[in-house]
């Protein structure tokens, strides 16, 4: 009779004894059951490496009343025909954070309830454009011989030798990448080369969004610079963009950071990258990344399996006419429309973001200034 109730209680237990057996293991699979999807807050709960700010920090210029924009009329989301305040519709939104810059000039800036000039942001792939960035950069410095340069060349794991830095800049590799959860929640990200050497299909013909591309490009920086990402990061485009507050990096616990995502900075911060953006990687005269390298991402197509609306970890919206973006996860912007001078930087934390709403409430922002 006493070996049965054991026996029954040891059945009962087993679960609660495999959640504490699989939570304190440190495996992938345990943050991604305990953590659940991507989060706002994770830039509080991963460890994360600090980027210091710019030794002068360059001051925005700002309008009189940063609040006068805010009674602009808007139609309503969601094919509604009526209007209302911009700022009646964002705080109808999960916005947290929404500036409008025009001739370098801050006119607008909201903050939702709790946030501020001062607090964290979280970029998601935002981050990607700045990877992007970086590779124009090694172009430049002569680290990085050319984007037809095979990746095996740079990242010996790597287990094909058709793939090239162009195939992963613009998601046109064909490799089969682990999944995105196990790429976000992995203290391990150093083995991703030897995990995507598998082909999907043959490069240059079908394009397929991944985070693991990205990573692999945070790789083959380090590699060909010689430099860490934060270190190349710092001091090729945060130090030189006149920052006001450091950068947190999140990084997969073993010191490797997220070249895909999570990059934590205030919107000023955010937005002065943005206007290195709009201003095709020149800052206040001194050119930081390759003019030509920036125009042609501004320049969509589909050759080759790309998609038209994406180049070189940039996204385009109008690619006729040179709009183009960083765009994130849950509704980050950092969007650049060169025919008026204009950037529109916006962080949320949207459960479920659709691109279309606001790129119409942007338009609409935009056509009125």
């Amino acid at each position: 009779m006493v070996s049965r109730r054991i026996t029954f209680r040891i059945h009962r237990a087993w679960p609660i004894v495999f959640l504490l057996l699989l939570l304190t293991s440190g495996c992938t699979l345990s943050r991604r059951w305990w953590y659940n999807a991507p989060d706002y807050n994770d830039q509080f709960r991963f460890p994360a490496i600090s980027i210091p700010p710019a030794a002068n920090t360059w001051t925005w210029p700002e309008a009189e009343d940063l609040q006068a924009l805010g009674a602009m009329r808007v139609v309503k989301p969601i094919l509604s025909l009526e209007t209302c305040s911009l700022e009646e519709r964002l705080e109808d939104s999960p916005t947290l954070a929404f500036l409008v810059i025009r001739n370098d000039s801050i006119l607008y800036e909201y903050y939702a309830p709790g946030a501020g000039p001062r607090s964290s942001m979280t970029s998601f792939s935002v981050a990607k454009t700045f990877i992007g960035y970086l590779v124009g950069v090694g172009l430049e410095e002569g680290w990085i011989r050319s984007l037809q340069d095979s990746v095996q060349h740079y990242l010996p794991d790597f287990g094909r030798t058709d793939v090239t830095l162009e195939h992963l800049m613009n998601n046109t590799s064909g490799i089969t990448c682990p999944p995105d959860g196990w790429v976000y929640y992995t203290r391990h990200l150093d083995r991703l080369p030897s995990r995507v050497s598998d082909s999907r299909c043959d490069p240059a013909k079908q394009w397929r969004y991944e985070n693991a591309g990205t990573q692999l490009l945070g790789m083959i920086l380090e590699t060909a610079s010689g430099e860490s990402l934060e270190d190349l990061l710092a001091t090729r485009l945060w130090q030189r963009i006149g920052t006001e507050y450091p950068m947190r990096w999140t990084e997969d616990g073993n010191g490797m950071p997220r070249a895909f995502c999570c990059m934590n900075a205030t919107a000023r911060d955010f937005a002065r990258f943005g206007r290195l953006m709009l201003h095709m990687g020149n800052w206040n005269g001194e050119q930081l990344v390759p003019r030509d390298f920036l125009e042609e991402a501004a320049q969509g197509s589909s050759a080759d399996g790309q998609f038209i609306r994406y180049k070189y970890q940039q996204w385009l919206e109008h690619p006729e006419a040179g709009v183009y973006f960083a765009n994130g996860l849950y509704g980050q912007y950092l969007y650049c429309y060169p025919p008026k001078n204009v950037l529109i930087v916006r962080f949320a934390r949207e459960g479920a973001h659709v691109h279309a709403i606001w790129s119409e409430l942007m338009s609409m922002v935009i056509e009125q200034l």
